[in-house]
Order: C-alpha cells, then structure tokens, then sequence
C-alpha cells in the first residue's frame, strides 16, 4: 500500500463514506470496536431508551452498532424492500406483531418495522412519513433524541438528511440551466472560472475542460471522494466564501479516469455543483437554497446552518463514533459545520418535508422546477453498470416489482441516518430518518411494500445484487473465468496517493494483495468474495466480514465479463488500472477458518509481491495553498498537546513498543513518506504561535497496535 494512504486513513474513510453512498466509504479505517447489534428488546420503548441510556453497556452496545457495515455503502430502494421482506419471516420480527399488522393495517406495519430496525441497529430516536397522493397519510417520531438524556422524538424533530440534500443541489443547479446561465455540456470552468484538475490517472491529455456539470450530477466525474480531506474534516471551514474558495483551490486533484468513463460515487461532484450555483446566482448557497428551492417547495422546516437548526429548538443528538478514538460521541445539530461540504450533504429536515419534496417532484416540479428539468432529474441518465440500476440528477433510478421507475436516495452523515423512496405511478413516498448514522432503510422497503399492497416476492423481483448487498458468494465459482482478473493493479486512492495491487487466485476465489511501501511484509492479503460476474467484496477494515466492493470494467466503462479484458478495477475509495500479469510463481494459497466460514488468505500464505515496475505518469499530489479568504482569528491548541519543535520531526514514544523499529526509523528519515507532515494542524488558518506544522509522529489511535490499514502511522499537532 502507498506510502501517503497513512495520511488519513481511518478518519477519511469514515467522513467519506458516511455521505452515504452506494460504494465509501467508507469507514472502514477507523480501529474502532467491531459492531454488534443491540440485544435489549426493552430499548425501543422511550422509558426503556432513558433507563438503558444510564448504562454504560448499553452505551458501547450504541458504539458498535451506530457505523454497523450496511452503512458503508447506501443500499438501493429494490435492496430495501428485499431486506425487509428478508426479515418478515424472521422470528425476532414477526415476534414485534409485524405478521399480524400487516393484514391489518399498514400502518402498525411500519411501526413494527421500525420498532424492529432500531432494535437490530442500535437507533434511540428516529422518524417517518409516508405521503399519498399529496396526502400526508402518516408522520410519527419513535424513542428519544439523546440515548444519555431523553427527550421524545416526535413528527416535527429536526434530523440532519446527509445526501438527500444532493438531489436538492441538482435541483438549484437545474435552475440555472432554466435561466440560460450554465449548460450541463459545457466545461464546469464556464460556471467556475479558475477550475482545473491535474489530468487523470493513467489517461493522458485529460484537463479541466473535459469535466462539465452534467458529469457532476451523475457522479461520472471519476473525482476522488476527497471533500474531507481538501475541507480539514467533517468540521470544516465557515467562513463567508469558503465554498468558492475550495472549489477553485485543489487544481492538481487527478480524477481517476476520463470523465464518463463509468460511474462512481463522490461527494465533491455536489460540492462543486454548489459553488457553480454560488457563482452563476451570485447568492450564497445557503441564501440560494433557502429561498430558490425550500421556500417555493413550502419545505419549511428545512435549513442548513447549524445555528438555525440549533434555534429550531426540536431537535435529535446524532450518536456515532469517533473513527480516531473508537469512543461513542453524542453531538448537537451545531457540533459540526462544513460549508464546502454542504451541497453534498449538512442539510436538516423532517420526514414531512421530505415526503414533500418527492411529491413535488411526482407533481412535475411545482414552483421550484420545469416538468423538463424534472424528467432529466429522475431519468436513467447513467448506468452504475451493477445490475440494473442507474442514476439520474442526486436520484438512484430503479425498476421492478411491476413499477418503473422507482427513485430514491440515502444520506449518512456522523450520527445521522436519512432514505427517502418513492413511486411516481402511485404517486407514493416515504421517508425515514433517525439519530445514528444508519439510514433506516429497511422501514422505507417495509413502507413501500405495505403501503402500496405489494404482496409475496416472486423470484423475478430478486434485484442483481449491487454494491451495497452482502449475498454469500458464489456456490460453483469459475476458477477459469477468475484467472483473467488476475495482474498487477495500479491506482488512486481517495487522497491521492498511489495504491499497488497483486490479483491471484487462491483455491476458488481471488486473493487481493496490497503493498505495504513503508514497511515490506505488512502488505495487506485478503480473499475477494464473488457475487456478481464481475463484482466482488473486499473486507477492507480486516474484520472478516466485507465490506466495500470492487468490480471490474473493461476500457469502455462496462463490465469486464467473458473475454473482455479488464481495464479498470472500481470501487469508491480506490481505482487502478490493469499493469500486466502476476509472474508465474504468485499464487495465492488460503488455509479454510474454522466453521467453514470464507477462507482469508494471511500475509504468509502469499508471498511478496513487488511492486510494479511501471507506474503510469501522474502529476504528483502536493497540497496546495488554500486562496486566502476572510481572516480567522486563531484560537489555541486544545489543551493536553504538547507543542511540537519548529523543525524536523519528532516521535512520540507511546508508539514505539507498537510499530516495527525498521518501520519508525524509516518514517523518521523520510517523513514526506507519511501523510500530514509539515502541513498546518488547522486548514484554512494562516501558520501561526497558535497554528503549528504536524510534525509529532503518532499513530491514528495510540491505544491499538500498528496496523497498515487500520491504525497507521500519521503526523499529528501533537503527542497524543
């Protein structure tokens, strides 16, 4: 693995992928206990949430469930339904009354489905709406907006909606293309002069003209879903101007294809989609949003600044944990801000404007949209080229179950959770939202299915399994077939760095090897599970259960089956292209785990894998000076973090007797090798007695041992 992954591992990953998304991202970094679901039936009562809150096991029972795997990657509305439908013969559910409610009433339907998925994912207070026909036919809120203190959630609480807001950010870019200000095929520089990219990863003559709005509403910009590490973090900057200011500062980003290549998740499609609105408009994002879209849609309880939503007054804590301590925090709706990372998902809303804004669409646009504007929103406007689904403007595109097309959108942001699906033939919607970063998504699917009387699946209406789904991999895979994937890979991780990948076949499976730069015979193996003809899942956080998929395209962007030849592997945190064969002596060997369970091959049963000799010509990734913006008083250092010399790195000593002595020495004398050296510990402020350089020596969380991918070295502002 590339020297500079260490940079922000496990902290990216689980700002990245909590802007849910059908690939991030991950988390999946972050050493962090390993999730669990809550076993105390007990807790889904408000009384029982209060009490429980006051035990500490029920609180790291919290912890473990919030950033449970299926919220790595968003699960699509036809995946929806089928794990609700997956559960309703399982005993813990129907034991909730959900067999009877069904034939009942729909409604008690949803509330047992609710009841039931706060139980499995550890959710103290969460809400839903369902809107029929224009109609608001059900709003209800369920358990308490703070697992510590209480406090009923109700139909009105205030939720942050995470990526929801994106198909809100096409929609006002959308109306610029109305008014003749910006067409979607030009290059995005036309809407934000001083745009521009450093090429594309292994494609040469690519630059900023190539990449235009239309590949930013689909996620067909191949850009890194870097947002939180070109903002500072999940708690970026405020200030007046600081959305343009990014948008035009990171002019060496290398996309990791063309642009249309192929489709792939990434948040700062949105975010620049918002600083194009900013700039065409010639209003704040927020002012924009406010009154251009919410205010003519009548959504009004939806806002984007925290200090609004803090004057709101009704409003859920998120709960979620940390990536860097592995602790459950418990944050207000004004614990975080990030004003370049809001077009992409920092909105707050209720479940009935949510439902609302669907209906709006189903209606044509209203005040907000042309009918026009709205067709090409919710318009297969992009193949995700993983079964049959697509993508449209911020909206996931599907159709089954007799009904064409079915929309919806996830969103997952630190300690919130929001899915909205609906069906404009039967003009029906339904929107959850609750206060951990899972998404309640199996009450949406539960909705869906009751509301609309959709009866018993039929074998036609099991949906291809896409990224997000974790079937059981394939009972007689082709040994033959996963040879041809085999090679050497060589690519972009989401922070820029470059990533090196060995392919093998091992038994019945593939075995991915990734290369350890800094320290040889650390390298990553891990088995590749089959569940599509060319997709796989890669336990990326070492865990033994997958959690992020990669899939194999060949050079025109689509699947890589039968004897295409493989171009490109895809996953939302990293794409590489083929380099050449794997020499005949690496073959990967696995020894089976006890119970049967899928074998995971270990470092020695892989031998060493060089590094590739040919690693294609990319500009190098160097972080470059933020435009200056309004000046920002410095404040103090948090207290605890020893101030670090002016020059040349130190090491902080409570990481020694947990990383290799040749490991250190070799960081120590090339530090540029780590992520993070040198830079200031606080984005966007000037270097200063109160903003230093990173210089300390650390690891990501110095309770756990080193690990490569999960806990790696990173210089840090201070010893911790």
């Amino acid at each position: 693995m590339s020297p500079k992954i260490r940079s922000s591992a496990a902290a990216l990953l689980f700002m990245a992928a909590v802007f849910v998304v059908p690939f991030l991202i991950s988390p999946v970094r972050a050493a962090r206990p390993q999730p669990t679901a809550i076993d105390n039936p007990s807790v889904l009562a408000a009384a029982g949430l209060r009490a429980a809150a006051q035990d500490e096991s029920f609180l790291s029972r919290l912890a473990r469930s919030a950033n449970a795997p299926d919220v790595l990657e968003q699960t699509t509305a036809l995946e929806a339904i089928q794990a609700y439908r997956a559960s309703d013969g399982d005993p813990a559910t129907t034991s909730d009354g959900l067999a009877g409610a069904q034939q009942a009433d729909p409604y008690a339907a949803i509330d047992a489905c609710m009841a039931a998925e706060m139980q499995a994912k550890g959710v103290p207070g969460a809400q839903v709406a369902v809107m029929m026909d224009g109609r608001l036919t059900y709003a209800k809120g369920y358990g308490v907006k703070n697992a510590a203190q209480g406090g009923d959630v109700d139909a009105d609480t205030l939720f942050r909606i995470g990526s929801v807001t994106k198909m809100m950010t096409a929609a006002g870019l959308m109306q610029q293309v109305e008014q003749g200000k910006i067409d979607l095929q030009q290059p995005l520089s036309v809407a934000l002069p001083g745009f521009g990219i450093g090429g594309a990863w292994d494609s040469p003559g690519v630059d900023g003209d190539d990449l235009t709005p239309w590949h930013l509403l689909t996620h067909s910009s191949a850009y890194p879903d870097s947002l939180f590490i070109t903002t500072g973090g999940i708690a970026g900057p405020t200030a007046p101007g600081s959305l343009a200011a990014w948008a035009v500062a990171n002019v060496t980003t290398t996309l990791h294809a063309p642009p249309g290549t192929f489709w792939n998740y990434s948040n700062p499609n949105f975010s620049l989609a918002g600083a194009a609105i900013e700039r065409l408009s010639g209003m704040s994002y927020n002012d924009y949003m406010r009154q251009k879209v919410w205010g003519p849609a009548a959504m009004t309880r939806t806002m984007l600044l925290a200090s609004d939503a803090a004057a709101y007054g009704n409003t859920t804590f998120g709960h979620y944990v940390d990536g860097a301590t592995g602790m459950l925090r418990i944050d207000g709706v004004d614990a975080y801000d990030n004003w370049p990372a809001a077009p992409a998902g920092y909105a707050f809303s209720t479940t009935t404007d949510l439902v609302k804004w669907a209906d709006l669409l189903m209606r044509g646009g209203g005040a907000v949209l042309s009918t026009a504007s709205v067709t090409a929103m919710t318009s297969r406007q992009m193949e995700l080229m993983l079964g049959d689904q697509a993508y449209g403007y911020g909206i996931f595109v599907e159709r089954d179950l007799g009904l064409d097309p079915i929309l919806s959108h996830g969103g997952n942001i630190p300690g919130w959770g929001a899915y909205v699906i609906w069906v404009p033939e039967r003009r029906m919607a339904v929107a959850t939202l609750g206060n951990t970063t899972a998404s309640m998504d199996r009450t949406a699917g539960c909705a869906v299915v009751n509301v609309l009387g959709l009866g018993a699946p039929t074998p036609a209406e099991t949906p291809t399994p896409g990224p997000s789904a974790t079937p059981q991999p394939t009972p007689t895979p082709d040994v033959a077939a996963l040879a041809r994937y085999a090679g050497r890979y060589a690519g972009l991780f989401v922070d820029g760095s470059i990533v090196t990948t060995t392919l093998a076949v091992s038994g019945t499976q593939l075995a991915a090897t990734f290369i350890d730069a800094i320290a040889p015979g650390v390298d990553y193996v891990t088995a590749l599970p089959q569940v599509g003809p060319n997709i796989f899942l890669l336990d990326l956080n070492g865990d033994g259960a997958p959690d992020v998929s990669l899939d194999f395209l060949d050079a025109a962007g689509a699947p890589a089956l039968g004897s295409a030849t493989p171009r490109w592997l895809r996953s939302r945190v990293y794409v590489a292209t083929y380099q050449g064969p794997v020499g005949p002596a690496l073959t990967a060997t696995a020894t089976a785990t006890a119970g049967g369970s899928t074998p995971i091959p270990t470092a020695s049963d892989v031998p060493p894998t060089p590094t590739p000799t040919y690693v294609p010509p990319t500009p190098t990734i160097t972080p470059q000076a933020t435009t200056p913006g309004p000046t920002v008083a410095p404040t103090a250092l948090p207290t605890g973090r020893p101030t670090v010399p002016a020059e040349g790195p130190i090491l902080c000593p409570q990481v020694e007797p947990k990383v290799p002595a040749a490991l250190l020495a070799a960081a120590m004398a090339n530090p540029q090798a780590i992520g993070g050296y040198d830079q200031p510990c606080r984005r966007n402020v000037p270097l200063g007695p109160y903003n230093t350089k990173r210089r300390s020596l650390t690891l990501l969380n110095n309770a756990l041992p080193y690990h490569p991918l999960f806990n790696p070295l990173s210089f840090q502002c201070g010893c911790r």
